[in-house]
């Protein structure tokens, strides 16, 4: 993937072209931002701008070996490291301190993607430290991370910031339209949908959002009887019940956008879920003390998911509307 056909984030390539055309790349970069918006598209590219023997002026072809090597993760001088087992571990950083001991085999220099860097142990993340005070050979990092919680600040201070932030909606749906045949109207529902998100929204397909559809009409039937069935109704994949508990705090979301409107059919409403106009309107005399409440449990549900709890006894809090 080119420069220019990654989605979003023009001013941010062109400091990464220029860093690259003037030869004045930082020892290290820090990725940050949320989930699916193209840290890793912009990382991987980063890599071939810095290795492609047919670039110039701080772009690169995407067609040569090394390129399509990167692609493949075949090119030896261009490492990408991740969590495993929901940690990175020493044993990974004194594997790549080995490594960076050698000369680069092909190219002059090595770029090194460590994803999930905000899952370092302290041990990991003190080894880590000790490589960035002096990186050997000329050796450029890229730490992807949602932001610098979670990393020591003696790592942040070593590497420059690369903020991404949520992609815009229009960009999203006329890739969706364009690359991907997705007709207009559904495309725009999409791109609102997934919240800045280009992975989330090549995710959602007719098939899932009728699901939604669907759930979201049983949830607010059952909440209001007061009845347990979270684990009959809700998914009980962790990853999905995630998305679910996601997708319902957009609609919480939407629906006060939707009763703050004068009309039933207000147009250019904010609206997460423009495809969903008619459960909001179902819902628009809905207690506003009532959707709070609601609203206070989803966050709260969502923290024990993301902190591990069983998502079975997670879902069920948020059918029984306790928090």
């Amino acid at each position: 993937m080119r420069w220019e056909e990654i989605i979003g984030h023009k001013k941010e390539i062109e400091m990464l072209r220029s860093a690259v055309a003037s030869r004045r790349l930082p020892p290290a970069y820090l990725f940050a931002g949320p989930e699916g918006v193209g840290r890793r598209e912009v990382a991987r590219a980063l890599a071939k701008a810095v290795s492609c023997p047919e670039g110039n002026r701080g772009d690169f072809c995407d067609a040569c070996s090394v390129c399509r090597r990167i692609d493949s993760g075949n090119f030896p001088e261009v490492i990408f490291y991740g969590a495993e087992e929901g940690t990175i571990k020493i044993e990974k950083i004194r594997e790549l301190n080995k490594l960076l001991f050698y000369h680069p085999g092909e190219g002059s220099r090595r770029v090194i993607v460590i994803d999930g860097a905000e899952k370092f142990t302290p041990q990991a993340a003190n080894s880590l430290l000790k490589i960035l005070e002096e990186p050997p050979g000329g050796a450029i990092f890229i730490l992807i991370a949602p932001g610098p919680e979670g990393l020591l600040p003696t790592i942040v201070s070593r590497c420059q910031r690369v903020l991404f932030s949520p992609l815009n909606g229009e960009e999203m749906a006329a890739y969706l339209e364009e690359k991907r045949g997705v007709p207009r109207v559904e495309a725009q529902a999409i791109a609102a949908s997934a919240q800045g998100s280009l992975a989330r929204a090549l995710a959602i397909t007719p098939e899932s959002r009728q699901h939604l559809r669907e759930l979201a009409g049983r949830v607010w039937r059952e909440t209001d009887a007061g009845t347990g069935l979270g684990e009959e109704v809700m998914a009980s994949d962790r990853a999905e019940l995630l998305e679910e508990l996601e997708f319902f705090r957009g609609l919480f979301r939407d629906l006060m956008v939707w009763k703050l409107s004068p009309g039933k059919r207000e147009k250019g409403l904010p609206l997460i879920n423009p495809d969903l106009e008619d459960l909001l309107e179902a819902e628009r005399e809905r207690d506003w003390e009532d959707i709070f409440r609601r609203l206070e449990i989803l966050e709260s549900t969502i923290s024990l998911v993301r902190a591990n709890a069983n998502p079975r006894l997670a879902a069920d809090q948020l059918f029984l509307g306790r928090n």
